[in-house]
């Protein structure tokens, strides 16, 4: 009965994302997913803002060529012209408090760039609602 109690607490502990890595953790398993072709699983590390935005402009996009609407943005951030991929060589957590943290990604090309995330429930979420907002050039 001990052994089974002491083996429950340790798995309970490995379960949880140590608090200053969760972040970092979250941008690699959203880096991941979509490598992967597994846009379900990248569109949910999406903060809900962020998605709500990308099928905004989804519903906007169809509506504009007479389609009917997407069921979500995941055609905006998973298609063929996919712009949130990259080759991720590093990613650290430089800023968090509380629900919000930064987190900065070294490419392959030794380019930085600084992702907003958001604990969102239980999880991290990549925050790119400012990012989709931009207008395109």
């Amino acid at each position: 009965m001990r052994t089974m109690l002491t083996m429950g607490l340790l798995f309970a502990t490995a379960c949880v994302d140590q608090p200053a890595a969760a972040p970092a953790t979250a941008y690699k398993a959203f880096v991941s997913a979509s490598d992967h072709g597994d846009s379900q699983a990248a569109w949910a590390l999406l903060s809900k803002p962020t998605q709500d935005e990308l099928t905004r402009q989804a519903t906007a996009v169809a509506t504009a060529r007479g389609q009917p609407a997407p069921a979500d943005g995941r055609v905006l951030a998973f298609g063929e012209r996919y712009f949130l991929r990259s080759r991720v060589k590093d990613v650290d957590v430089v800023q968090s408090a509380g629900d919000h943290a930064t987190v900065e990604v070294l490419d392959d090309a030794q380019q930085k760039q600084r992702v907003q995330m958001v604990r969102e429930g239980t999880g991290w979420r990549l925050d790119l609602v400012d990012v989709v907002k931009r207008p395109a050039l």
